[in-house]
């Protein structure tokens, strides 16, 4: 699972979007994970 979001900000960080924005969705992300 974590592989899985590493490997979609290693895809993303390339694209239009801020990198700060891409932790900031994949930290909601595990958030919502943990809960």
């Amino acid at each position: 699972m974590l592989s899985c979001t590493v490997s979609f900000l290693s895809l993303h960080s390339q694209g239009p979007v801020p990198r700060s924005r891409i932790t900031e969705l994949a930290r909601n992300k595990l958030d919502k994970l943990r809960k």
